[in-house]
C-alpha cells in the first residue's frame, strides 16, 4: 500500500470557515492531514476589539478532521504577530514528521518558527494568505517590502491563492505562474443552501421580525462596524434615494454586524432612519437566513482582501455592490465586473445610489446578475478548493 502524504497545517485559532476545507481534505485517500491549531481562541468565547463585543461560535469547529491545540494554546488570547508565539511547535512538526506544511500566514512567531523548522528539515512549505495590492502604501514602506519579501517569497515551495488580486500580490514579489495553485476559501455551503431552498418563507419570516415590507428592495451589508469598511456610504445612498421608489419598490438596508461605530451610523441615519435596520452580531448559524432574505450585498470598504461574505452572498443568488478597493473583484474571481457585479469608485456614494437603484428598478438586469452569481459560484466552490490544494501538494510532491 502506497504511503499517505503526512500534510500539517498550522494556524493560528479554528476558523469557521476554513474548517470545511479541512473536513474535505480529511477524506481525500492519500491524504495524512493534521491542523495544528497555536490558540484555542474561537472555541471559548472571547472579545472581539473590532465587533466590540463577546463571541462564542455556534458551531462544531472540531470534529471531521484529525487536530491538535499546542500546548500553550490556552494562554494565548490574540492573533497579533507577538501573541502568536508557540515554542511547542518544533516539538509537535517533529513527532508528526510531515512530508509538507501548510502556514495559514507569515505574520506570527509561530508561524516563522514551523518555517525555520521546514527549512533546517529539508520539509518544503505551502502557504495560504489573501494578501493584495489595492491598498495604499508609502513609498518607504513598498521598498522595504520588496527588498525582504522577495528573498523570504523564495523560501516557499507552493502558493495557495483565493483570486486575481492575490495572484498579483505574489507576482509583484517575484512569484512564478508555476508555484501558485488557486484554492478559494471556504465557508459553509451546505447552510446556505439549505436557507436558499427555503427562501420564500425565510424572507417572509424575517422581514416581519425586522419590519421591512415583503415588497421592499433589500441592502445587505455584512461585516464589522469600522471606519475603513465604510457602511456609512450605504446610508448615504439611501439617503440619495429618499423619496425614490424604484420599480415601486422601497429601498431598506440591514447592517449585520457590531462595532465602535455603531452609535455613530444610528446617528447618521437621521432622514433616512426608516429604512435602516441594525442587526448586531450575527451568530455564524443564523446569517444564511439574512443572505436569502435581502436582494443585493453592498460592500464599499477602503480596504478588503478577500471578504468571505462576498463568496456567501453569491451562493445565497445575491447580486454585489462594490468599491474598487474590494480584493474579490476580477474576470475569474467573485466578483466580476457587468457580469454578477457592479462596482464604483471608493467613496463614491452617488454611484452606489446608482447601483442600487439600477438593480431595483431593472428586473431584466437584477435577474441576469442574480443568476451568474449563483454560476460563479459553482465554479468557486468546496471541490475547486479541494483541487487548488491537492494540486499544490502533488506538485511538490514531484
Amino acid at each position: 500500500m502506497t504511503e499517505k502524504i503526512r500534510v500539517a497545517i498550522v494556524v493560528s485559532h479554528p476558523i469557521q470557515h476554513f474548517i470545511h476545507l479541512y473536513r474535505a481534505l480529511a477524506k481525500q485517500p492519500f491524504l495524512d492531514l493534521l491542523v495544528i491549531y497555536c490558540s484555542d481562541i474561537g472555541v471559548r468565547k472571547y472579545f472581539d476589539k473590532g465587533m466590540g463585543v463577546e463571541i462564542t461560535w455556534h458551531s462544531d469547529l472540531l470534529s471531521g478532521y484529525k487536530h491538535v491545540f499546542l500546548p500553550e494554546a490556552s494562554r494565548i488570547n490574540g492573533t497579533g504577530f507577538q501573541s502568536v508565539n508557540n515554542p511547542s511547535i518544533s516539538r509537535v512538526l517533529k513527532e508528526f514528521s510531515p512530508h509538507i506544511v501548510k502556514l495559514h500566514g507569515y505574520a506570527q512567531i509561530t508561524l516563522l518558527r514551523a518555517l525555520f523548522w521546514c527549512r533546517l528539515h529539508g520539509v518544503p512549505v505551502l502557504i495560504w494568505s489573501d494578501s493584495e495590492l489595492l491598498r495604499m502604501r508609502k513609498p518607504l514602506k513598498r521598498f522595504l517590502k520588496q527588498l525582504v519579501l522577495r528573498p523570504f517569497f523564495s523560501l516557499f515551495s507552493g502558493f495557495l491563492t483565493v483570486g486575481e488580486n492575490n495572484e498579483a500580490y505574489f507576482r509583484n514579489y517575484g512569484v512564478s505562474a508555476r508555484r501558485m495553485f488557486r484554492t478559494p476559501f471556504t465557508f459553509d455551503e451546505d447552510a446556505i443552501q439549505k436557507s436558499r431552498e427555503n427562501r420564500d418563507s425565510i424572507r417572509k419570516e424575517m422581514r416581519t421580525k425586522l419590519g421591512i415590507p415583503a415588497s421592499a428592495f433589500v441592502v445587505l451589508v455584512v461585516g464589522k462596524l469600522v471606519e475603513y469598511k465604510r457602511p456609512g456610504d450605504v446610508i448615504e445612498a439611501l439617503r440619495l434615494l429618499k423619496g425614490t421608489r424604484n420599480n415601486g419598490k422601497a429601498v431598506y438596508a440591514v447592517f449585520v454586524g457590531d462595532g465602535v461605530i455603531r452609535d455613530l451610523l444610528e446617528k447618521q441615519c437621521e432622514g433616512a432612519r426608516e429604512n435602516c435596520r441594525f442587526a448586531g452580531f450575527v451568530n455564524i448559524d443564523e446569517l444564511p437566513d439574512y443572505y436569502v432574505m435581502a436582494d443585493v450585498l453592498a460592500h464599499v470598504s477602503d480596504v478588503d482582501a478577500h471578504p468571505l461574505c462576498n463568496s456567501e452572498a453569491i451562493l445565497s443568488g445575491l447580486p454585489l455592490i462594490l468599491s474598487d478597493k474590494v480584493g474579490t473583484i476580477g474576470a475569474t474571481d467573485v466578483a466580476r465586473p457587468g457580469k454578477n457585479a457592479i462596482v464604483c469608485s471608493c467613496g463614491d456614494t452617488r454611484a452606489v445610489a446608482y447601483a442600487i437603484e439600477r438593480l431595483a428598478s431593472d428586473k431584466e438586469l437584477y435577474d441576469r446578475m442574480k443568476d451568474e452569481s449563483l454560476k460563479i459560484a459553482k465554479e468557486l466552490n468546496i471541490s475547486a478548493s479541494v483541487r487548488g490544494f491537492m494540486n499544490a501538494v502533488y506538485s511538490v510532491m514531484r
